[in-house]
């Protein structure tokens, strides 16, 4: 038993026809609705709309809830459009167009013979199981992940794309799956301003202590290391800044409003100008 069809084409241009704007700000947006429904009567009958015109705008003004009188201008408007044509039904002029049948194939005049089938092929070897890194086979219907692409032209983007596929299979015990043409835009991006010795320092930074948002989420994606990178280096500068805001007594004492040297905890790191006075 075939298929209820409940569903008819239009124009993707419809909203931008300005005879429909027309239409609508002649007879109301409710006009819109008796064409529809024309174009669904005339897609179930190919194309025809069939009965006395009184009883054509009698059954659509019910449909649609709007006046016979309304729906006979309705029609006289498409028909002075020739979205409708009589002959002598009532007919949607463009249905043809919108409803393509596919002629079958003929064999062309005087080629009446078929020619053989072609004789089959030879089998084609089936493709060995694609092995991991302990060597072992992947089960069937499981796609183990890659390394990262050694065709990425660039070292630097393979350093990055490495340091963090290492470092994901050294925090969780299993490689990430690798998306080559993605993961090397995303360390391009990385690298972005930087240099590489930086960029391999943002990935391990964070796979080792990454931002709570993401810890908690579990998310370690090389797209989401782009992401935490300003909070990244926010946190790096305000480790620098503390620091440097550590001075001694001596350049307390002498009224030092910025401090002239670094500390790291108790330890000194550059030697005190005041105390060499």
């Amino acid at each position: 038993m075939p298929r209820i069809k409940r569903w008819f084409p239009a124009s993707h241009d419809i909203n931008g026809d300005p005879e429909v704007w027309e239409l609508t700000e002649r007879f109301g947006e409710r006009a819109l609705r008796v064409w529809l429904e024309i174009l669904s009567i005339g897609d179930r009958n190919e194309g025809q709309v069939k009965g006395q015109r009184d009883f054509i705008a009698t059954c659509l003004s019910s449909k649609c809830r709007t006046t016979k009188t309304r729906v006979l201008q309705i029609l006289d408007y498409a028909e002075s459009r020739l979205w409708l044509v009589s002959d002598p039904v009532l007919r949607v002029r463009n249905h043809p167009k919108y409803h393509r049948v596919r002629e079958p194939k003929e064999v062309p005049a005087g080629d009446k013979l078929v020619s053989p089938p072609s004789e089959p092929s030879e089998p084609t070897r089936p493709k060995e199981p694609r092995k991991n890194l302990a060597g072992d086979s992947a089960p069937a219907g499981k796609v183990l992940p890659r390394k990262p692409d050694r065709k990425v032209s660039d070292p630097r983007v393979r350093a990055v794309i490495a340091a963090w596929y290492d470092g994901f299979q050294a925090k969780f015990g299993e490689p990430p799956p690798v998306n080559g043409a993605k993961a090397g835009a995303i360390a391009k991006k990385l690298l972005t301003g930087r240099s590489e010795e930086k960029a391999v320092g943002l990935v391990r930074e964070f796979l080792r202590s990454p931002p709570e948002f993401y810890a908690e989420r579990q998310l370690y994606g090389l797209e989401h290391i782009l992401a935490a990178a300003p909070s990244l280096l926010a946190k790096r500068g305000t480790r620098r800044l503390e620091q440097e805001a550590r001075t001694c007594k001596a350049c307390v004492a002498a009224g030092e409003r910025i401090p002239a040297h670094l500390w790291r905890g108790s330890e000194r790191l550059e030697p005190c100008p005041q105390e060499a006075k």
